[in-house]
């Protein structure tokens, strides 16, 4: 804690000790895409908790079902490069999944140190840059509100990614309603005035 700026210090006493389900909204967010919007999101969840649930989905849905009511640009999408794009996506859960059921989930051996110390850690959801003061929340989003519509650029995916967004959105995965919230250091003031309503902690940006 010794190197996040101490406007950030109002904010983290509130939401440091914050376990299980404890509601936020984000009022006047901008992403990168200038996207304007107030975000009901949950400070509490476990990402963790959420693939393991998600495998879990996976695990007990059959590939051709879920094909049944796929469509792609009107033509037709090949069932086997779908079935990949469902084995692929329900792998890369087990890797991690069974790991997490199983309580052998390690820290990641691939980060090195020196970016470890560039943060401080407050919680699973929370980190500051300690260079830029720049503030990360992770959290799951809830329910979010479009003021001003962003500017996004169209991009070409690969058949096989068009078929795992469908999988995710058609399965309601947790783990993708799971967002990063960057608030820069020209925005940190404006977190000393956060407050509770009732059990709902509310940031003004």
């Amino acid at each position: 804690m010794n190197n996040v700026n101490l406007d950030l210090v109002d904010f983290l006493t509130k939401t440091n000790n914050i376990k299980g389900c404890s509601f936020a909204t984000i009022k006047g967010y901008t992403n990168t895409a200038n996207e304007v919007g107030n975000h009901l999101i949950n400070l509490g969840a476990s990402l963790s908790n959420a693939k393991v649930k998600d495998l879990e989905t996976m695990r007990n849905t059959n590939a051709n079902d879920l094909f049944e009511n796929f469509t792609f640009e009107n033509s037709t999408m090949p069932f086997d490069i779908f079935e990949k794009a469902f084995n692929e996506l329900q792998d890369s859960f087990v890797k991690v999944g069974d790991k997490l059921i199983n309580g052998t989930t390690k820290e990641r051996s691939n980060r090195s140190q020196a970016q470890i110390d560039a943060y401080t850690l407050i919680n699973n959801q929370l980190k500051v840059h300690n260079e830029k003061q720049r503030l990360y929340i992770y959290a799951l989003r809830l329910k979010k509100e479009i003021l001003v519509k962003g500017e996004y650029k169209s991009t070409n995916k690969q058949r096989k990614t068009i078929c795992k967004d469908y999988i995710k959105k058609a399965l309601d995965f947790k783990t993708s309603k799971f967002t990063m919230f960057i608030v820069e250091k020209a925005d940190l003031l404006n977190l000393a005035k956060t407050s509770f309503k009732g059990e709902n902690l509310e940031i003004n940006l």
